[in-house]
């Protein structure tokens, strides 16, 4: 006896040719990871008035759907928060906001910002954090930032 198959959407059905059997599936959660693989800093300039640094990190969707499709509102893209802290006791300062245009499926991409420094300094932290406004459900939540530690 000759079986056949079909599926629509989250069921199943078999005809063997005189039974019908159906089979609900539950969905598969459909839920985006957005992760910062890596963050670096390279001096490329100095002169009198500063040092000139170049930030770069990677951004990527750790999943098998558009980072869209986790979003809590219409935006076309999410953002990612950039900051600089000199020491433990002072608070971060703001380097910038910067958008990324909605990841397909693991997907990544590279942001890089530059800055002029014009104070003596030894040490200082960059850290850098995708969705900081929670725009993106997103099934790992931990994975959002990373820091990278740079001496100049």
């Amino acid at each position: 006896m000759k079986k056949h198959s079909i599926s629509l959407a989250a069921v199943s059905f078999l005809f063997t040719g005189s039974v019908f059997y159906a089979q609900l599936h539950k969905p598969i959660p459909k839920l985006v990871d957005i992760s910062l693989e890596r963050i670096s800093a390279v001096k490329i300039g100095e002169n009198s008035g500063g040092t000139q640094i170049r930030i770069t990190f990677t951004v990527k969707n750790n999943s098998a759907v558009s980072t869209s499709v986790g979003a809590k509102s219409l935006a076309r893209y999410f953002e990612v928060m950039l900051t600089r802290k000199w020491s433990p006791v002072e608070p971060p300062a703001f380097l910038g906001m910067f958008k990324i245009a909605h990841l397909g499926p693991w997907e990544s991409q590279i942001v890089k910002h530059e800055e002029w420094i014009v104070k003596e300094i030894h040490n200082c932290t960059y850290t850098a954090k995708a969705d900081p406004n929670n725009w993106i459900q997103e099934m790992n939540e931990d994975n959002n930032e990373k820091s990278f530690s740079f001496n100049i």
